[in-house]
């Protein structure tokens, strides 16, 4: 899988200004911060042929989460409490098979 950077151009003030509401944008944001921080958790304890496929993902969303910052010029270091708790609830599973 190929990083796909090229492909995501930057948008101007104006095309920003009409760019649904911050909550939209935090959301967003969130979304792709929950999936990379899934497949770095998922990578721990997956196989060695499921750790390939996932590095390869891990590669794409930061990415993706790196341009959905860019893009509402918004930063976020960290997950939200509800989605610290679903990766929590997630990892569970991960280590009750």
């Amino acid at each position: 899988m190929e990083s796909h950077r090229h492909d995501l151009e930057p948008v101007s003030q104006e095309q920003r200004a009409s760019l649904p509401d911050a909550r939209l944008a935090r959301r967003l944001v969130l979304d792709e911060l929950f999936d990379l921080s899934l497949y770095q958790r998922l990578r721990r304890v997956g196989t060695p042929e499921l750790t390939r496929t996932l590095d390869e993902l891990i590669e794409v969303e930061k990415v993706h989460f790196a341009f959905w910052q860019d893009f509402f010029s918004i930063k976020i270091p960290r997950l939200d409490v509800a989605r610290r708790c679903k990766l929590w609830f997630a990892s569970k599973f991960e280590t009750s098979r």
